[in-house]
């Protein structure tokens, strides 16, 4: 509340004695430091990094932006500061991919405003089966080979000649095969003996139960993408981006500051986008830094790593 933005007024008064801007303020101010309980019991004192990305070009994967943010709350409580930016005023269709935790949606006040449509990821369902195969390896080894024949049908999808007709046509097949891993967890679920399951009962609290459980609450949001090309079956990419955080925390200095950290996640946000739209991180830099900011605030989107990479050419 007010205690924060006055410490934020004192961080600027300092930065500005010694002629230097200080970038906790700004992305403090705009993205919220502290994210609110939805019950009103106060603010969230978990401490997390989120990495967002967005891809503004569906037919081009290089026009990618990532986002690092490191912050008091959850992706939700990011991802709603991010839709609060936007300009337009009129509810609009928005595609949010993730695991399917609570803590990934949006908060309600936002989600009044958009067309929200949750998308999740077939690895998160697929994995607790590769982990708990001892449990059941009859039930394991199936249900693995149907999410490896859905892995097979989108490298193939993707592999050549791209288009929506491809894409679609691959993933009918995928459709089939849902309905199957769909039809093995209600049996699992209702305490059924199925062909591929060799017990006939499964304890509510068990791994293989919670994981069939899983895909049955969330069938929606798995399967949504197959309607859609522009959307992936998953999101590894975000996964791999996050191991990175731990191979810098013994590496990057000044880290365990707030503002070193704020530094930390822009510097981060810069290379994965640059990376993405196969940039020179230095080179995108040192052009970007030559440009009047007023500039870059008026049209935005014509200095983003894709643009340079694309007028380079």
């Amino acid at each position: 509340g007010e205690e924060f933005e006055d410490e934020l007024d004192r961080i600027e008064e300092k930065a500005a004695e010694k002629s230097k801007s200080n970038l906790i303020v700004p992305v403090a101010r705009v993205m919220g430091r502290v994210a609110q309980y939805a019950d009103g019991k106060g603010g969230k004192k978990g401490i997390n990094l989120t990495i967002l990305s967005g891809q503004p070009d569906a037919e081009d994967s290089r026009s990618t932006i990532f986002f690092f943010r490191t912050h008091f709350g959850q992706a939700g409580n990011l991802v709603s500061r991010v839709l609060e930016q936007r300009k337009r005023k009129d509810t609009f269709k928005v595609f949010i991919q993730s695991d399917r935790s609570k803590q990934n949606n949006i908060e309600k006040r936002i989600a009044e405003s958009v067309d929200v449509i949750y998308v999740g990821c077939y690895v998160h369902a697929r994995r607790p089966f590769a982990k708990f195969v001892k449990d059941d390896e009859e039930l394991c080894y199936y249900m693995l080979r149907a999410f490896l024949l859905i892995a097979h049908c989108e490298e193939q999808a993707f592999s050549s000649d791209i288009s929506r007709d491809r894409i679609l046509r691959f993933r009918r097949k995928e459709r089939f095969v849902w309905r199957i891993i769909k039809n093995v967890c209600e049996h699992v679920v209702a305490g059924k003996t199925h062909i591929h399951a060799k017990n006939k009962t499964w304890k509510k609290k068990s791994a293989l139960y919670t994981a069939a459980q899983y895909v049955l609450t969330h069938y929606e949001a798995l399967t949504v993408y197959l309607d859609y090309p522009e959307l992936f079956a998953e999101n590894n990419c975000m996964e791999r981006n996050l191991r990175m955080e731990k191979l810098i925390e013994d590496a990057a200095k000044f880290r365990s500051a707030e503002e070193g950290r704020i530094a930390l996640d822009i510097i981060r946000s810069f290379i994965a986008t640059c990376r993405a739209a196969e940039v020179d991180f230095e080179t995108y830099l040192t052009a970007i830094l030559k440009i009047p900011a007023d500039e870059i605030a008026k049209q935005p989107q014509n200095f983003l790593p894709i643009a340079f990479a694309e007028s380079a050419h």
